[in-house]
């Protein structure tokens, strides 16, 4: 009886001891279990490459990769296990964004298999330390470099053009000048989100032709040659103010998107 006090006394300290530990946390501290907790780290995706994916030596690797984060995303990270040094490539975000889109290019030295890591980052402490930056899911993957006799070169890009017909704007409203200032390439879409099939690229320093936005803002619908297109808001300076710009429906997704 006695034995089983002691027990019931012990288990009732650690109990006490554990409530005052968590109770010395400071009001708004992101604690390591927190960061662990899905809905509070941002969601990346990785379209290209994909796992296992061969390449010719001589032919550029690109990144494409899309995160979310409803605070904003302030970096995406390329880890690639290269023989000496490990590369890290890195693209900031500044000012951080709730949607980005980046397509990162590098060339590899070698042939060989290449392990990838690729992550993206939520700004959570100070901008000269990005230690305490909360991290998206970690995408893993592996990429077959090979002697450019060992591997056809992958079918070059085939821009297409959105039919205008797919999209009603109202030309009563002005449209607004805007250049694009992200260092990577652009991709055009047939509509407001990655689901939409990308048509063309854009480059840094195109000067464009805005005549419309998505309901929230995130999307921009700029003229094309022949019909009209839609990119990120992030990869461009408007000459203007965009609650001018008028808001679009998006269109109808195809079968293929």
């Amino acid at each position: 009886m006695l034995q089983n006090r002691f027990s019931i006394y012990t288990v009732g300290l650690l109990l006490f001891f554990a409530g005052l530990a968590c109770s010395l946390v400071p009001e708004g501290t992101v604690t390591d279990d927190q960061r662990l907790v899905r809905p509070e780290r941002p969601a990346l995706l990785l379209l290209t490459p994909q796992q296992g994916s061969r390449y010719a030596l001589g032919t550029p690797v690109i990144f494409h990769a899309i995160a979310q984060d409803a605070v904003g995303i302030n970096r995406l990270e390329v880890h690639i296990d290269q023989p000496e040094t490990p590369l890290v490539l890195t693209h900031v975000i500044d000012p951080p964004a709730t949607e980005v889109e980046v397509l990162l290019p590098w060339m590899p030295p070698n042939s060989q298999l290449y392990l990838i890591s690729v992550l993206a980052f939520r700004e959570a402490g100070s901008p000269s330390d990005p230690s305490d930056d909360i991290p998206s899911n970690e995408i893993l993957l592996s990429i077959d470099v090979l002697p450019s006799s060992q591997v056809a070169p992958p079918p070059p890009f085939t821009p297409e053009v959105v039919p205008s017909s797919t999209i009603t704007v109202d030309n009563a409203l002005p449209s607004i000048s805007a250049v694009i200032t992200s260092t990577d390439s652009v991709l055009v879409r047939q509509g407001p989100g990655i689901q939409y099939q990308a048509v063309q690229t854009l480059n840094n320093g195109d000067i464009l032709s805005v005549v419309g936005r998505s309901e929230d803002g995130i999307w921009l619908v700029i003229e094309l040659p022949n019909g009209f297109g839609w990119i990120i808001r992030e990869a461009v300076v408007l000459n203007g103010a965009i609650e001018d710009l008028a808001v679009v429906a998006a269109p109808p997704l195809t079968e293929n998107e």
